[in-house]
């Protein structure tokens, strides 16, 4: 190699370590982005963590459903004082959601008590909406882009011929592309300057963000208008999907390795912050849903989508549409996530 190209080499690296550096000196100055529903809820929590010894984390299936006044209220009722919030965020799956978790916990002074997860695999699909947006860029840290390329990567344990495998690998490229691009994005801190602006001029910045995003009560839950309940068209599909799920015997499966490994990571998360991880399986009508296989360690399950086993949940008048119950059906599936939940704790208990 020419001394010329080797000028050249150093001369390219020393821009991408400057570049780097760059980048990390103007992140440390920038505020925390400003992310609708999410970062409204971390400031709450930042002040108001330690208050809470129960948390909900979750999709809109956890944001929009379960109600931390009623859950109080029945854990009170059975002889168990406790505080809940609501820490749900519509679409939020995981790595997402461990990410968030993580933030949470480390605002905290105070052991937490239990939380209930909802039990989801890895999406590597972003949703349409999130796309392109800083929903979709602020969780995508270096801890979450390698959980994202074993999703992508290494999570088929099928055997396959070597173009069976290519074929596999050029699907989840340009998936995996896009997070890459996201991962740039948070630690390039690119287009973020006006925030800084804001900052320093002391503008307020909302960014779309709402004080009612935590709910009347601040505690995080909130229901939509939409969930009050569904018009007759909207009826017949209901009823449509929950008879084409009840046919089907196999609803759902166990998912792969990396997705069971991120919930133990949320484990390790909760129980190292003193608490007690259930999973719960939210009541939609579907086929895709995720249960982890039952293992020594593994966190317990309650299972919820079984519109024979708790068919009070499936019910028209209790439904939004079929992936959420409505306001009276969340009430109600509050009261059967404190049911289940009981015994598990005083089981807990008497382990210690």
């Amino acid at each position: 190699m020419s001394s010329k190209t080797l000028a050249l080499l150093g001369n390219f690296t020393a821009f991408i370590a400057a570049f780097a550096l760059v980048c990390a000196g103007v992140g440390a100055f920038l505020p925390a982005p400003k992310v609708p529903i999410v970062t409204t809820k971390l400031d709450w929590l930042t002040e108001h963590g330690d208050k809470y010894d129960v948390l909900f984390i979750g999709s809109s299936r956890t944001f929009r459903q379960m109600l931390p006044e009623i859950f109080d209220e029945e854990m009170a009722a059975a002889g168990q004082t406790v505080c809940s919030f609501n820490a749900g965020v519509d679409g939020m799956r995981p790595p997402e959601d461990t990410y968030l978790l993580e933030k949470i916990i480390a605002r905290r002074t105070k052991p937490l008590r239990l939380a209930v997860v909802e039990c989801n695999p890895i999406r590597l699909r972003q949703r349409e909406q999130d796309r392109d947006t800083l929903r979709a860029v602020y969780w995508h840290d270096n801890v979450r882009m390698g959980r994202m390329f074993r999703a992508a990567f290494l999570s088929d344990g099928k055997k396959r011929s070597w173009g069976g495998r290519l074929e596999k690998i050029g699907e989840a490229l340009p998936i995996f592309a896009e997070h890459a691009g996201y991962w740039m994005w948070k630690n390039t801190n690119l287009g973020r300057g006006n925030e800084f602006l804001a900052e320093w001029m002391e503008v307020a910045f909302s960014n779309g963000l709402l004080a009612d995003d935590l709910g009347m009560r601040s505690d995080g839950f909130k229901p939509i208008a939409e969930m009050d309940a569904m018009d007759e068209a909207q009826i017949i599909d209901y009823k449509k999907s929950l008879a084409t799920m009840m046919e089907k015997q196999d609803r759902g499966g166990t998912g792969d390795l990396f997705s069971t490994c991120e919930l133990r990571e949320k484990q390790l998360l909760i129980e190292r912050a003193g608490g007690y991880m259930v999973l719960v399986i939210p009541p939609f009508v579907g086929t895709g849903f995720f249960r982890p296989k039952p293992d020594q360690g593994m966190p317990p399950v309650l299972d919820f989508s079984d519109p024979e086993k708790y068919p009070e949940l499936f019910r028209v008048e209790h439904r939004s549409d079929s992936g959420h119950t409505n306001f009276a059906g969340s009430q109600i599936y509050t009261r059967l996530i404190v049911r289940e939940v009981l015994p598990l704790l005083k089981k807990e208990a008497g382990k210690k």
